[in-house]
């Protein structure tokens, strides 16, 4: 199961927000394995979010953790339409935005 947490420092619609989760639900597929039928999401957004010491502009961050493994290519394509779409839909700069992606083992589900 991935797991996905965007937080926006601007705020969202709800048409927004359903637009960025279902998004999501398709770039998630450029790392392998990985889809929306398993695809769990949180979005946090009018987030208190700084950057360099300045909160005047949307910037964003996404935290992502996987199970399992994949090829860094796989990340950069992920993460070029994280960006893309962040850009377009919610105008936050490419340059103020973050990604983490974290490989985890050790998951369960209830």
């Amino acid at each position: 199961m991935p797991f996905v947490e965007v937080s926006v420092s601007c705020e969202l619609t709800e048409e927004k927000e359903k637009k960025l989760v279902s998004s999501f639900g398709k770039i998630i597929e450029e790392i392998p394995g990985k889809n929306e039928s398993n695809l769990m999401m949180k979005v946090n957004d009018n987030c208190s979010l700084w950057f360099k010491g300045d909160n005047s502009k949307p910037i964003a961050f996404v935290n992502v953790a996987i199970y399992g493994k994949a090829e860094s290519e796989k990340y950069s394509a992920f993460s070029n339409k994280v960006l893309d779409f962040l850009e377009a839909e919610l105008s936050i700069d490419k340059k103020d935005v973050y990604i983490k992606i974290e490989e985890n083992y050790n998951w369960y589900k209830g």
